[in-house]
């Protein structure tokens, strides 16, 4: 392939003409460049672009493009394209070595910091409840009517697997397969690295959502203006938008959109807003969605405050977009419990209540936190599992342990991703918050920690697993190996049923 139809004459301020180079694959890991590679740099600094750009040459690649960065491009073997913005013209490549798949669709993007899988799953079942062919792209993966699509062009699956919006060779590749399989429609999340990084630059989306804004992943955007700031170029790349009113964002993210922001609360005054609003215990929540057109009472079987939002927000967004009133009221009435959201385990005429729930940030954790004691029967207790991931935002460690003693009768504070770093500091982190240790149980393991919360479980308990949600996996230091909350609990309760020791020595 010509590099010609991939990179355009206007995107690039030096460099040969790309109709003279061919091409036959794309990749940003210069280790990984075979012959005939297009390299493409995505490192700022000099030294290490002079680097990655020897070592492409050095595997054969055919060309190599880079920023903005003061080198001599004649200093190289091969031809050196310089461009502005090279993430967001990575993401280009593969949009158009994919034949820009994403304008062969319609997209739906979802973001904020809590709620993104809930509402765009809500999404995903009220469009197909509707009759359009609907595929998601999420947390939870990459499906479209029972497929799940897999890592392409050999890429390490492991890395779709952990991420909440794809990189773009990884992206582009699966919009097309949806493409071809005759989707119409998919709901994306769309997470602030995503954005930051370009990784949908390419994409016109018909619609953003925009759930809430609390602090989270300071650690790589260092603020909360430059956190709002990555979540705004979602609603400046949408044709319409659809806004929690009661989060402070969305006054400085409405005015983005291209045509029209819709702004709905159930707390501010709002356009839209959610009335009525009953808490069903844990049998979910109903309310009554009511603007200037539309007086439509909603149920949802999932209980908790968020659900309100995370629905509110799919529903107005589908109805804005033509799907009947009717439709909406039944596929929301009927969503089955979104994987690793405040997912029971248990069964309903268990003794004690065990969820699972993916809760990892202070503000999440607190809402999990209140429902559960919203819905607890008298003379139960709210037992509290949780860990800190490693090699990220250390600022929520003590605020997360805060709101544990706060709001939880016994906490176990263990493992949860510690990746590099040791899990014993992480839980060090999290105690600082923590000023009664009395109610605290420090257990390194986290599937020890399990055994033990499990065994000290009584009549009317809720025991909640905060962190992993829908994971099967643990990251640590020595990589990523096989850790499904799921599947030890139900074998620990098998256990409990029997009699047998379940928390061993």
């Amino acid at each position: 392939m010509k590099l010609s139809h991939l990179l355009y004459e206007d995107e690039y301020s030096m460099g040969k003409h790309p109709d003279t180079v061919e091409i036959d694959e794309i990749t940003c890991d210069a280790y990984a460049v075979r012959r005939n590679a297009l390299f493409v740099c995505l490192k700022e600094s000099r030294e290490e672009c002079i680097a990655l750009l020897d070592q492409a040459c050095e595997n054969g690649a055919s060309a190599a493009i880079v920023g903005e960065v003061d080198i001599a491009v004649t200093d190289f073997s091969i031809p050196i394209f310089q461009v502005k913005n090279p993430r967001a013209t990575y993401a280009y490549l593969w949009s158009r070595h994919e034949g820009k798949p994403e304008r062969r669709v319609r997209i739906i993007g979802v973001t904020g910091t809590n709620g993104k899988t809930s509402t765009a799953k809500m999404l995903t079942e009220i469009f197909s409840e509707g009759g359009h062919k609907t595929a998601y792209i999420g947390t939870l993966g990459c499906s479209f009517q029972g497929r799940v699509y897999h890592a392409p062009h050999g890429a390490d699956e492991n890395r779709l697997s952990t991420m909440t919006t794809p990189d773009p060779d990884l992206l582009y590749p699966i919009l097309r397969q949806m493409a071809d399989d005759g989707a119409e429609y998919i709901i994306m999340e769309v997470s602030s690295h995503a954005l930051a990084l370009e990784k949908v630059a390419p994409i016109s989306f018909l619609a953003g959502l925009f759930t809430n804004l609390t602090p989270e992943h300071l650690d790589f955007h260092k603020s909360m203006d430059a956190y709002l700031e990555a979540k705004s170029r979602l609603f400046s790349a949408s044709q319409i938008g659809i806004l929690n009113a009661d989060d402070a964002a969305a006054s400085v993210l409405a005015p983005m959109c291209k045509y029209k922001s819709y702004l709905c609360g159930a707390v501010h005054t709002a356009e839209i807003t959610a009335n009525e609003i009953k808490m069903e215990n844990a049998d979910g929540v109903s309310y009554v969605l009511l603007d200037r057109e539309t007086e439509l009472p909603i149920f949802v079987p999932i209980p908790g405050s968020f659900t309100v939002y995370n629905s509110l927000l799919a529903a107005v967004c589908a109805l804005k977009l033509g799907i009947c009133p009717s439709v909406v009221q039944a596929a929301l009435a009927h969503v089955s419990g979104i994987q690793g959201r405040m997912e029971r385990i248990t069964d309903e005429g268990a003794p004690f209540s065990i969820l699972i729930d993916y809760a990892h940030t202070p503000h999440a954790l607190l809402s999990l936190l209140k429902e559960a004691r919203r819905f607890r029967t008298p003379g139960g207790h709210i037992l509290l599992l949780f860990g800190c991931g490693g090699d990220r935002d250390k600022s929520k460690r003590a605020s997360m342990g805060r709101i544990a003693e706060e709001y939880a009768d016994l906490i176990y504070v263990t493992s949860d991703n510690s990746r590099s770093e040791e899990p014993a500091a992480i839980i060090e982190d999290i105690l600082e918050g923590i000023s009664d240790k009395s109610k605290c149980r420090v257990v390194l393991s986290r599937y020890e920690a399990i055994r033990q919360a499990i065994s000290e479980l009584s009549e009317n308990d809720i025991l909640l697993l905060a962190g992993k949600g829908h994971e099967s996996y643990e990251i640590d230091k020595n990589g990523m190996h096989w850790f499904d909350e799921r599947k030890i609990v139900n074998s620990l309760l098998e256990k409990k049923k029997r009699g047998d020791t379940v928390c061993e020595n």
